[in-house]
């Protein structure tokens, strides 16, 4: 962003120091038709060169893509803000050319000129808020493409010295802190190939902007100037046990058509998870989204809803979903994307993170509407889909049997009684090495309950077999004598190999359960 402009030239080239010539980089290179004239004298780029040079993260190959944008971008930065005749505009098609800020209302060539460029993508701030907070300038730098062209969607980082002066909207000033402020955003830029842009699509949290500037601001103030924000002062609990927060929210459905999400709506019918995560067109975000939406039916089955949620507009959602997967896009998934752009619903949920987007939060919610179960993890990790289905179906065995899962259960296998005993019995079975031990119901239709009895020369056999009774279930590790097995069933014991007597007892203790 140029904080510059020499009124007495007003006509003329670029400087060396406005090109980046003087750093021994071109990183922008707009001509002025000879008989034009720049808009209020020529700009001069010096002092934002200077912060975008020092601060930069990479420095992008010559003639790389992420370069070709940088300089397209800088240039039509130059011709939008300081060039004032649109039919003397030549990084546009102005015939089509389009801008939109955070999934708004697009505008015209013309709209945006008469409007000003600063002002459509600066949305609600204040054009003279970079002006004064960043006298040094406003540097930006492209840090990822993610597709095209000509559809290319990067992701962008401005930069810059808060070491001037902020006035909040309590009207109190705030002396710079000297910090460096970085805010990061998403563009989806159409071109041509000649390399006009014929549509701009910026996505970025202008909180993000302004939220460094108020470090003097009471969290009172920080709330009315962002409704739903946590307070990072504040301590937040996850609402596990507790109802799930509603809310109402845009969202592009699993048609991909635009609809509202009502969250409360699926309580009495369904489970529901809810999968936050940070931002569409980022990078581990799509490998979660493509993992649930492969997994899909595997919930549906369980009569489980998946929203995922970020605070992407709906807009961003849909050019998502439009984007094909070889490109870093989503393509069409099974499931709805919730359009969060107020951040209330990550506030509510407690994952509203400092870099302004949602943590990867995952929660189940039970048909009841409480929240069951909640993970969340930092931005770089992703979830695993596994632990989820795990969990849910750890969830849906609990409240159809009233037993309780331990560590690493998984559907099949033996819970526990939520009694002393069992969990004793549990413990020495698994941490000990002895499997003398009395657990609880499997998870198999029939809710057998298990007894494992090994065949020891010391194993006090009645003991067992008592137990065994009480439990009205068998599962023999290793087959006994036979009179004792006879005893315990009262019927002929075939001489089989040891695996073929465990299962023809294992039948035999089911079909007694049947009559019985």
């Amino acid at each position: 962003m140029s904080l510059e402009n020499n009124p007495n030239e007003e006509q003329g080239p670029l400087s060396d120091e406005s090109t980046g010539a003087d750093h021994g980089e071109i990183i922008r290179d707009y001509e002025l038709a000879p008989d034009s004239t720049w808009r209020a004298g020529k700009p001069n780029y010096a002092k934002v060169n200077k912060v975008y040079f020092a601060g930069r993260t990479t420095k992008h190959t010559e003639g790389s893509l992420e370069q070709v944008v940088t300089k397209l971008l800088n240039n039509w930065e130059v011709e939008s803000h300081h060039v004032h005749d649109i039919n003397e505009w030549k990084s546009m098609d102005i015939a089509v050319f389009k801008a939109s800020l955070n999934g708004g209302c697009p505008c015209s060539a013309q709209s945006m000129a008469d409007f000003g460029a600063y002002n459509l993508l600066l949305g609600d701030v204040d054009g003279s808020t970079v002006t004064k907070a960043f006298p040094e300038g406003f540097a930006w730098e492209v840090l990822e493409i993610h597709s095209g062209p000509p559809n290319v969607s990067f992701k962008w980082r401005h930069f810059g010295v808060f070491c001037g002066q902020y006035t909040d909207p309590a009207g109190s000033e705030h002396a710079g802190t000297g910090k460096l402020i970085s805010v990061f955003g998403t563009t989806i830029v159409t071109i041509s190939p000649a390399l006009q842009i014929s549509s701009l699509e910026v996505y970025y949290d202008p909180w993000d902007l302004t939220r460094p500037l108020m470090d003097g601001l009471t969290p009172d103030a920080r709330a009315l100037t962002a409704p739903g924000r946590v307070d990072e002062n504040e301590l937040v609990r996850l609402p596990v046990q507790l109802g799930a927060p509603d809310f109402v929210a845009e969202a592009v459905l699993a048609n991909g058509q635009i609809g509202e999400i009502k969250l409360s709506k699926f309580q009495g019918q369904k489970y529901v998870i809810l999968l936050f995560y940070p931002l569409d067109f980022t990078f581990v975000c799509p490998s979660e989204i493509l993992a649930f939406d492969d997994r899909y039916k595997e919930f549906r089955k369980r009569k489980a809803e998946i929203i995922g949620i970020s605070i992407d507009s709906k807009f961003t959602h849909q050019a998502w979903r439009k984007t094909a997967r070889a490109d870093g896009g989503i393509g069409q998934i099974q499931f709805p994307l919730v359009s969060d752009v107020k951040k209330a619903i990550a506030a509510d949920y407690g994952i509203l993170c400092d870099a302004g987007v949602a943590l990867r939060g995952l929660f189940i919610i039970d048909k009841a509407g409480t929240v069951r179960h909640a993970l969340v993890n930092d931005l770089p990790l992703g979830r695993s889909v596994d632990e989820a289905i795990r969990v849910l179906d750890a969830l849906q065995f609990n409240e159809g049997s009233g037993n309780v899962c331990p560590c690493n259960w998984t559907k099949g296998q033996t819970a526990l009684l939520p009694n002393m005993a069992s969990v004793a019995s549990y413990l020495k079975q698994n941490f000990d090495g002895s499997k003398d031990v009395l657990i609880g119901p499997s998870a198999s239709p029939t809710k057998e309950i298990i007894v494992n009895l090994p065949w020891k020369q010391d194993t006090d056999i009645n003991s067992l077999l008592s137990r065994a009774r009480e439990a009205n279930a068998l599962n023999v590790d290793e087959s006994g004598p036979a009179d004792v097995l006879k005893e315990w069933e009262g019927d002929d014991i075939p001489k089989l190999p040891n695996e073929q007597r465990r299962s023809w007892l294992s039948g035999s203790c089911r079909r007694r359960q049947a009559a019985e």
